[in-house]
C-alpha cells in the first residue's frame, strides 16, 4: 500500500519538530518555569465547569519578534501606508466643473509614413566624426533632430533613444544601415 503524504501529516511533522524539542529540553534540565494560565468554559459539560489552559514558557514570544516575513523597515512602511489611508479629501464641486469645462487639445494622428524611422546609411570615421541619414535627412554630431536622445554611432550600427511625441513614449533602438522601424507596430523591416 502506497502512502501519500497529506497536509495533516505535514502539519503534524512541523508541530513535532517545533514544539517537542522545547518540552524535552525543559524536562531534561529540571527547570520549572511558571506558565501562564487561561480559563475557558468546559464544553464537554455544557459550560458547567472551567478548564485551565497552560501556555508553555518556552513558546515563541511575539512581542520580541514583530514579523517573521517582513523586516523592520518594511513593517514601518506597511504601518505608514495603513495609517495614511483616508487622508485625501473629496473633490470640490468647483474643481469638478473646472475639469469638465477644460478642453484638451486632441492630437491629430500623424501620417503613416511619418511613423517610421529609416536609417539610410552610416559614414563613420570616429566617435566625434560621423554622418548618418535618418528619415532621408543628414544627421551629424552638430545637427541632431530634437526627437533623438542619447545617440551613439558605431561602425555598423547606431544606438539611440527616440522620443515619439504622438504616443509620448521613448523607444530605445539599435538600428543597422538600410533598416526601418515602425513606431506603431514596433517591428524592424529591411530597406
Amino acid at each position: 500500500m502506497k502512502r501519500v503524504p497529506t497536509v495533516y501529516n505535514t502539519l503534524f511533522l512541523c508541530a513535532a519538530l517545533l514544539f517537542v524539542p522545547q518540552f524535552a529540553s525543559a524536562q531534561q534540565s529540571g527547570v520549572t518555569a511558571q506558565a501562564a494560565t487561561d480559563t475557558v468554559p468546559d464544553i464537554a459539560n455544557n459550560g458547567a465547569g472551567q478548564v485551565t489552559l497552560q501556555k508553555s514558557p518556552n513558546v515563541f514570544d511575539e512581542s520580541q519578534y514583530k514579523s517573521l516575513v517582513f523586516t523592520s523597515w518594511e513593517r514601518s512602511a506597511i504601518t505608514d501606508a495603513r495609517l495614511s489611508k483616508g487622508d485625501q479629501r473629496a473633490v470640490a464641486e468647483w474643481e469638478l466643473e473646472e475639469a469638465l469645462n477644460r478642453t484638451e487639445e486632441v492630437k491629430e494622428p500623424p501620417r503613416p509614413e511619418d511613423r517610421e524611422l529609416i536609417l539610410g546609411g552610416i559614414l563613420f570615421h570616429d566617435r566625434e566624426d560621423w554622418t548618418i541619414w535618418l528619415n532621408k535627412k543628414r544627421v551629424t554630431p552638430e545637427a541632431l533632430p530634437e526627437e533623438v536622445y542619447d545617440l551613439n554611432v558605431y561602425e555598423n550600427y547606431i544606438e539611440m533613444k527616440w522620443y515619439d511625441e504622438y504616443t509620448n513614449r521613448i523607444f530605445p533602438l539599435r538600428m543597422r544601415a538600410h533598416q526601418r522601424f515602425n513606431l506603431d507596430t514596433r517591428i524592424f523591416l529591411p530597406g
